[in-house]
């Protein structure tokens, strides 16, 4: 870096000539110098350090101006904007924790733990059977199984239980939700169910499956729905639950589907593997290494998929990006049929 005066035959210059000179101004004065590029490895604390720094921008783009305003004041006496102490101050803030819940046999209960060390918090009182099914909105914790064959609605603050739906008419391997429905699928009925959130009332149903549901996920529009005998992931409108198609068969039973803007991800018996899908065409992107078992249950969030089963009886983690290993929890003490999260 060397400073200059009158850069090329001006006053002033910034930017890049080809490979060679990127001409700046700065505090100390105006420089130019070889800007060597730059290559972009990807790995896990980049990408949590990139998400983290997207976060802080949309909370400042989130800001009023007047908001704004009184940060660009505050910044002045140190030589900052208001941008750049917004972002050191969201930066020092002590972090929102965020949560994992377990469910699956033996103990019967939902156990939450802490996403950020993996360490026990609390469990809800036994559901009374084997629970295959766990979804959570912001305030409460929905979880479907055997004996009951209902899906229990509890608080995730304290854990406490606050009421059920009627009667599936059948085992419970999957639930999911929006902002006002519930969706639940199982055995029996071989249809996917829809019901609402506040008083969990029923409201109708999809065409039969053609064998056990085991997996239900949703967007915005449709709903998406894999198990067993047809062994295909089969889309649905969400609006009238209207059946629109359907994947190429998976090639094994289908225990779990997630589903984020781009991808499908979709986890089972045969390969027990997650294998990692384009949501637009259902075209075979990757898989994880094995998991040791099968695998019963599959959660996402932006950077990493949380994977859980049968003999290893914990919970995996993985990065989305190249679906690579990251870590996993003690062992649960008992097949783990369903992992939810918080973000």
């Amino acid at each position: 870096m060397a400073k200059v005066k009158g850069p090329l035959f001006s006053l002033n210059a910034s930017g890049s000539v080809g490979d060679l000179m990127t001409f700046s101004a700065r505090i100390s004065g105006l420089q130019v110098r070889y800007q060597k590029k730059q290559k972009d490895v990807i790995t896990g604390a980049r990408t949590e350090q990139r998400e983290f720094f997207k976060e802080a921008v949309e909370a400042w783009n989130a800001l009023s101006e007047e908001e704004k305003e009184e940060y660009n004041e505050r910044a002045k006496p140190l030589a900052l904007t208001g941008y750049n102490l917004f972002i050191s101050e969201y930066e020092a803030a002590p972090s929102k924790e965020y949560h994992i819940y377990v469910g699956g046999a033996i103990t019967l209960t939902v156990r939450k733990y802490l996403k950020s060390d993996l360490s026990y918090i609390g469990e809800t009182a036994s559901y009374g059977g084997t629970i295959y099914a766990v979804a959570i909105d912001d305030t409460h914790i929905y979880i479907g199984g055997y004996t009951t064959q209902t899906v229990r609605k509890y608080l995730k603050s304290d854990l406490s239980y606050i009421g059920e739906t009627a009667s599936y008419g059948g085992t419970i391997y999957t639930v999911a939700i929006d902002d006002t429905h519930i969706y639940i699928g199982g055995f029996t009925t071989q249809t996917v169910r829809k019901y609402l959130k506040s008083d969990l009332s029923y409201i109708g149903e999809t065409a039969n499956y053609g064998g056990t549901i085991c997996a239900v996920a949703i967007d915005d529009t449709h709903i998406y729905v894999g198990g067993a005998i047809t062994e295909t992931v089969r889309k649905y409108l969400k609006s009238d639950l209207s059946y629109v198609g359907e994947t190429a068969d998976y090639g094994g039973q289908i225990n779990t589907v997630a589903v984020d803007d781009t991808h499908i991800y979709v986890g089972g018996g045969t390969t027990k593997t997650v294998r990692k899908y384009l949501k637009s065409d259902s075209s075979y992107v990757g898989q994880t290494a094995s998991y040791g078992g099968n695998i019963q249950a599959v959660a996402i969030d932006d950077t990493h998929i949380y994977a859980g089963g049968y003999t290893t009886q914990t919970v995996r983690k993985y990065l989305k990006s190249d679906l690579s290993y990251i870590g996993e929890t003690a062992s649960y003490g008992g097949t783990i049929y369903k992992v939810a999260i918080d973000k």
